[in-house]
């Protein structure tokens, strides 16, 4: 493809979950969804086929998809990991997943030369943390990052920046879409079958249920 291609993102790791559609030369137009009792899972696909119907287009019409891939809300990565597998599949279009913290490290990438290092940094709940260190990269390449790993504390060289601060804003599916895209330009595609939420941790029912004896 000679073009940058028709493309949706996908962002439900947060509080709030959104899609983001790029119809060239339109500009991006960003949807956040009405997350109110949980109903993501029975909004997403009509809001994505509305927001495709407003540039002109089907959801069929989709030539890539890029989804976040966590760490964030158990329920909102699968839900949000199964929408673009789903698609990509009926579609026949590409597929890239982005780590969450990579989709925050390109809020701040655009005022950090490369080389930078920064600590991506979210809440994981019950006083934790989930911990990216980035190296920021130049124009056209992908940044080096270690990561996500759970940590009780954030230790160690480089810029810390936590995801939802005044510094740099929340991530969101617009995020996720400009750094699907600079991957699927520098040549990344996911197998749709092989995308996997990125769990860094078990579900607290999961880690109650260990802890329960026998």
């Amino acid at each position: 493809m000679s073009r940058d291609p028709i493309t949706l993102a996908v962002d439900a790791a947060g509080r709030t979950a959104s899609l983001c559609l790029w119809a060239p030369p339109a500009e991006p137009e960003l949807c956040l969804l009405d997350s109110r009792g949980r109903r993501n899972g029975r909004v997403l696909v009509p809001e994505a086929a509305a927001l495709c119907g407003r540039h002109g287009l089907a959801l069929g019409d989709v030539e890539l998809v890029c989804v976040t891939l966590g760490p964030g809300s158990f329920t909102g990565l699968r839900l949000a990991v199964t929408f673009a597998k789903t698609l990509a599949f009926a579609a026949g279009c590409d597929a890239v997943g982005v780590p969450s913290h990579l989709a925050l490290e390109r809020l701040v990438q655009r005022r950090d030369p490369p080389g930078t290092r920064l600590r991506i940094v979210s809440d994981a709940l019950r006083g934790d943390s989930y911990l990216t260190e980035v190296t920021t990269a130049g124009p056209g390449e992908l940044p080096l990052a270690d990561g996500p790993r759970l940590v009780s504390s954030v230790e160690g060289p480089g810029e810390l920046v936590r995801v939802g601060e005044d510094a740099c804003g929340p991530a969101t599916a617009r995020t996720a879409l400009a750094v699907g895209l600079e991957r699927w330009r520098a040549g990344r595609r996911d197998d749709p079958f092989a995308l996997v939420p990125l769990y860094v941790r078990r579900s607290s029912a999961e880690e109650k249920a260990d802890s329960t004896p026998s």
